[in-house]
């Protein structure tokens, strides 16, 4: 990347300065030296008397021995196990009544005994080592911390950092967050890039210009819309007009590059597409590559349209002029279009717009821009402000129109339309730009101040008169906005003395700050939160809060309140908890706090089968509204403070025209999004019933109730079950279609030690057995092999199939409890029955994500306390993150 001796010099210091500049981490995991000394009585007799004989060593029922449990809570996991003894013994449901005469008093006291055993030694702990271990930030962390620091918004560091452990779901627990040299060197590297990028501009201000780029030029409107491949799916257009002749003509882009002019196009010229879009088959502006990374203002000119076309079917070895390089089977028959007409378009077609930089062959690095509507009547100017990175094109998506994975492949509506197959004639793109705003740059200031510079390659070097007093001032700056508290002398001399170590060795001044920044984005003291066991100061509180509601360092406003000591006033910390919810960082922590509980971030984890489910292939529309619709829906239930319920059921949820098609709505058109009101009975209000739920809780061939019944009882209910045994074999559904789920779990749990996990698990992931791998609703399953009709045709992605419809859904079931229901509506009003549950799980999964350890028993008082406090709002959302923040568990490392 930069070959300058500087930087060679740079590389090799940062190998022998790391334990010099204090990048050497030691820390290890606290481990407690004593325990309980022994079991307490009551306990201890309740067990000889009443559970050994199903929980010894001979018996292990429910893979639990009592006989040999250790009790010792200084261990993470036998303290897990005994917590597990406390809440079946607490519940009535262990030991069981028909083989146990335990009167209430034996039972009440020696639940007590446990629970306070374990809940003083926990809190004995605490005082020491503090409810959460130190805990590194994250690797999304670390990437808005830089962007927020360097004013770089669109930075993208965070997939070049090693993946993050996690614990329940979330990266955010300090034990999974582990450090090592190898993260430590991938800081420095990340942190190398992003500070270079800082600099990568012109020494001179560059002037704003306005250029026209015509879709008849673009190689990308031929050669990536597959125009060689099957039925021409671009073609030339002079109104409406086919120009059979310029959509063959395939030698001017050769002609342009010889410096042959191109022809000057009417306003009428354009190339109409008629397919999605999917890497590496994209189409666009590719003659535009933006000069400088930054603003530019986008003009795109285009409108729908709707294509007939007559086909004649050819055979054996004679080939169209269309696609004259096809390999096709000869002994085939292939459908040829012939006699192209246009037409005005019947609707509006929606258009995503985005720009990409080509990283490596076959791959891109795309940021969106927006999205438009292509008018059906007469051509329409849309205008954006986009940012774009450095030599990248502008890329287009026709949203609604299918993708074949290769253009060779048939449409999968060619002809199904009679009106004909839809469109989009794209004319011109116009750009202005770039559009500066602030010279040097804001990123360069954050860096060298008001320093001057001259280029330097593709960068700028800083010009220092002073270069000793310079980095001192500069790298004051730099530590005060970095760290999240005072920087101490010592912390800053360490640093200042590497910096004049590094120009006394002869390094420039530029690359010796480059070094030094790095080191310090490096550093523990960046690297790790701020807070000490027990009440955390002003500056531990607001990055706490900062990093829960923004996944980022403080702002400038809650900089100044720790500063001023004003954080520890409740009522400032309710205002700020306000603030930070209504700023668009916000949406950092909708995005990461679904992607941990609900497993959003596994979204594109699993395709639908194309043989079983060809409707969904290459739905990237269908695909994108399923999370977006899950981010809308919790970020109104924040903003308007709506009860805990949703999570589970509600009679609204949010739809653009892709969903509420999925969803059986009718009369939703285009891509925005709307508040949509369910009916009556409609089973898809709430998280649970949500396609993306519904998605990542399939693997893209078949549903399998455990999983989905397991997800349940872990996301929704908060109470996972303990995993299988070893030497029990997975439950895989038949996609033969020769025996159902049913039947395969019902033998299951002939098995003991898999019956009363199952008990739990199968209910609700029956309930959900009505939804398809993708969501939608179902009343039969689909079978590979065989089924009561046979189903053939082409998909939507070009492949084509043949499935068959199999053995009708059944979705009823019994809950644990003895409820019965038909299907998953009655179900979610079993779930509702006790509302506090589903609030106690959501409170819970968001102490986990804000404050960065579990949820201990000991902390079940304070969550009483948190849920007493929101149960007159119904257990709002909004309340509950309230509550959260004002809670001892918050405020407390």
């Amino acid at each position: 990347m930069y070959k300058s001796i500087g930087y060679g010099r740079l590389t090799l210091f940062r190998r022998i300065e790391r334990v010099a500049i204090g990048i050497g981490f030691g820390l290890g995991l606290f481990t407690s030296s004593t325990a309980a000394e022994s079991l307490p009585r009551t306990l201890d007799a309740l067990l000889e008397n009443h559970c050994l004989k199903c929980h010894d060593d001979v018996e292990m029922k429910g893979d639990l021995d009592l006989s040999s449990l250790d009790w010792n809570l200084a261990d993470p996991h036998l303290t897990d196990i005994w917590v597990t003894v406390y809440d079946r013994l607490a519940s009535g449901e262990m030991p069981p009544k028909k083989k146990s005469r335990l009167n209430p008093e034996e039972r009440g006291k020696a639940i007590s005994e446990l629970a306070g055993s374990i809940v003083s030694f926990q809190d004995a702990e605490a005082v020491k080592h503090g409810r959460s271990v130190s805990r590194r930030v994250n690797r999304f962390e670390y990437e808005n911390i830089l962007r927020d620091i360097l004013y770089d918004p669109h930075l993208k560091i965070a997939d070049q950092l090693p993946l993050d452990g996690e614990v329940q779901g979330f990266p955010k627990i300090g034990q999974a967050l582990d450090v090592s040299h190898v993260q430590v060197d991938a800081f420095l590297n990340v942190a190398e890039v992003a500070l270079r990028r800082a600099l990568e501009f012109p020494a001179q201000r560059p002037a704003s210009t306005i250029h026209r780029y015509h879709a008849r030029e673009q190689r990308a409107m031929w050669a990536g819309a597959g125009n060689l491949g099957w039925g021409r799916q671009s073609l030339s257009l002079d109104g409406l007009q086919v120009n059979d002749e310029d959509s063959f003509t395939t030698d001017r882009f050769q002609r342009a590059k010889e410096g042959e002019a191109y022809p000057d196009w009417s306003e009428d010229a354009s190339v109409a597409i008629f397919r999605g879009a999917y890497t590496p088959y994209y189409y666009g502006f590719n003659n535009f590559k933006a000069p400088l990374r930054g603003q530019y203002r986008l003009r795109l000119k285009a409108r729908s349209v709707l294509r007939q076309t007559d086909y004649v079917d050819w055979e054996g070895e004679e080939k169209p002029r269309f696609y004259p390089d096809l390999v096709l089977d000869a002994s085939r028959r292939y459908p040829t279009p012939v006699n192209d007409r246009i037409f005005p378009g019947k609707r509006s077609e929606p258009v995503k717009v985005y720009s990409s930089t080509l990283a490596e062959p076959n791959t891109q690095s795309a940021l969106p821009i927006g999205v438009f509507e292509a008018p059906p009547n007469a051509p329409e100017v849309f205008e954006f402000d986009a940012f774009v990175e450095e030599g990248a094109m502008i890329q287009l998506d026709i949203m609604r129109i299918p993708t074949p994975m290769l253009p060779a492949l048939p449409h999968t509506i060619q002809k199904s339309d009679p009106d004909g197959y839809p469109g989009v004639a794209f004319h011109w793109l116009e750009v202005e730009g770039p559009i500066i705003e602030e010279w040097p740059p804001a990123s360069y200031g954050a860096l060298f101040g008001d320093l001057g510079f001259v280029e330097n390659g593709r960068q700028v070097e800083a010009v220092s008169e002073n270069p000793i007093q310079d980095a001192k001032a500069l790298l004051a700056r730099f530590m005060d906005q970095a760290y999240r508290r005072p920087v101490t002398n010592e912390e800053f001399e360490r640093f200042y003395a590497y910096a004049k170590r590094l120009l006394a060795d002869g390094l420039s001044f530029t690359e010796s700050m480059i070094a030094t920044y790095s080191a310090v984005l490096a550093s523990p003291e960046f690297l790790f939160h701020c807070g000490e066991p027990g009440d955390l100061d002003d500056f531990a509180l607001a990055e706490r809060l900062a990093f829960f509601l923004g996944e980022s360092m403080p702002d400038e406003r809650l900089r100044q309140l720790a500063e001023q000591g004003s954080l520890q006033d409740s009522e400032m910390l309710r205002n700020e908890v306000d603030r930070l919810l209504g700023k668009p960082e916000s949406e950092r922590f909708v995005h990461k706090f679904l992607d941990s509980w609900l497993e959003l971030d596994e979204i594109n984890i699993t395709d639908p089968d194309r043989e079983l489910y060809p409707e969904y292939a290459g739905d990237w529309w269908l695909v994108s509204s399923i999370v977006e619709e899950s981010r809308l829906y919790f970020t109104d239930l924040i903003a308007h403070d709506r009860p805990a319920r949703h999570v589970v059921d509600a009679d609204h949820t949010f739809v653009d025209e892709r969903l509420a098609r999925h969803y059986g709505i009718s009369g939703i058109f285009g891509p925005s999004f709307r508040r949509m009101p369910l009916p009556e009975g409609s089973p898809y209000g709430g998280f649970l019933t949500q396609a993306s739920v519904l998605k990542v809780t399939a693997n893209g061939t078949v549903t399998s109730p455990v999983l989905r019944g397991v997800y349940v009882m872990e996301r929704f209910l908060g109470d996972p079950p303990s995993p299988p045994p070893p030497s029990v074999p997975a439950v895989e559904p038949d996609i033969r279609g020769v025996t159902t789920i049913r039947e395969l779990l019902a033998k299951h749990r002939e098995d003991a030690s898999c019956a009363s996990c199952h008990r739990k698990i199968d209910p609700p992931g029956f309930a959900l057995e009505s939804f398809d791998v993708m969501g939608r609703w179902r009343t039969n399953y689909r079978s590979l092999t065989q089924g009561s009709r046979r189903i053939e045709g082409v998909g939507r992605s070009g492949n084509e199939f043949v499935h068959y419809i199999a053995q009708d859904v059944d979705a009823s079931g019994q809950t644990s409890d003895g409820d019965t229901f038909n299907d998953i509506v009655e179900f979610k009003k079993l779930l509702l029955k006790d509302e506090e549950v589903i609030a106690r799980n959501l409170a819970e999964q968001l102490i986990v994500y804000a404050t960065g350890a579990p949820v201990r028993f000991a902390d079940r008082d304070d969550v009483d306390d948190i849920l007493e406090a929101c149960r007159s709002s119904h257990y709002g959302v909004r309340s509950l993150i309230h509550e959260i923040v004002q809670s001892p568990i918050f405020r407390r490392k």
